[in-house]
């Protein structure tokens, strides 16, 4: 197929289970149709690797238009702090903590706590590796 994120993305969309490019070579289109063939999905490296990269920038820049109160927010959110604790650290009450998480999704667009995690983690407030010790 086309090489391409777009192209990936919208065949994903139509209902595809595989997409690998013209440019991979045989042991991924076979690696790709055992996946599939296992009902898995499957995308080849170079198309996984654009659209790893796109979604990255656009977390970025959906991040960069947070305020400072509301990117430490989203990190503390994103390193599974409670409402609780956000507000004792922050010396906020628990109401406003609440407030700016509702601010922070509806910015980024955000529908989970999960995918503000994602975005958290695209956008290098977290690390994704370290395990916080929150005592």
């Amino acid at each position: 197929m086309h090489s391409g994120a777009a192209f990936a993305l919208k065949a994903f969309e139509a209902g595809a289970s595989g997409y690998v490019t013209k440019s991979s070579d045989t042991a991924e289109l076979l690696r790709a149709v055992a996946v599939v063939a296992q009902g898995g999905r499957a995308l080849s490296d170079d198309i996984a690797r654009e659209i790893a990269a796109e979604r990255l920038a656009e977390s970025q820049s959906v991040v960069s238009s947070l305020g400072p109160r509301e990117a430490e927010i989203l990190r503390l959110v994103a390193s599974g702090r409670s409402t609780e604790e956000i507000a004792e650290l922050l010396n906020l009450s628990a109401k406003t903590v609440q407030n700016y998480h509702y601010q922070i999704k509806s910015k980024t667009g955000a529908r989970t706590d999960a995918n503000l995690v994602w975005l958290a983690i695209g956008a290098d407030l977290v690390d994704p590796t370290a395990h916080a010790d929150r005592r």
